[in-house]
């Protein structure tokens, strides 16, 4: 995933409107958000490089239990919440749930390929 480290101004207009009507954030107050299209995540040049490295963990996640607070990054997304407020949260798990759904529609298509070729040869067997 890219990363553009930007001021709240450069954010694109697209971005400011899903800022302010899906997370409820003012441009203001932006922190984080993805373009999951171009795999991009643009921050808040303000960012400690650290927070930065945490919001891709999350994003890049391996499972669907990211909140958890053992073996997930459920701390981590408490801290976020604290010092960066809900919006940034959303933002975070909202891109890492596309993520997952990408992954799973991907290999839902790979196995739906693989069984119509299995049909295909029994269909040629026959």
């Amino acid at each position: 995933m890219q990363i553009k480290r930007i001021t709240p101004a450069e954010l694109p207009t697209k971005f400011i409107f899903r800022l302010n009507f899906e997370y409820h954030a003012e441009l203001g107050k932006f922190i984080a958000i993805t373009d999951r299209k171009a795999e991009t995540l643009y921050v808040n040049q303000k960012v400690p490089k650290e927070d930065i490295d945490g919001f891709l963990e999350v994003i890049m996640f391996p499972d669907y239990w990211v909140n958890d607070e053992e073996c997930g990054k459920g701390q981590f997304l408490n801290c976020v919440y604290k010092k960066y407020g809900y919006h940034t949260c959303m933002a975070l798990t909202d891109a890492h749930t596309w993520r997952m759904e990408q992954k799973a529609k991907q290999k839902a298509e790979e196995t739906a390929k693989a069984a119509r070729e299995a049909a295909k040869k029994e269909q040629e067997g026959k």
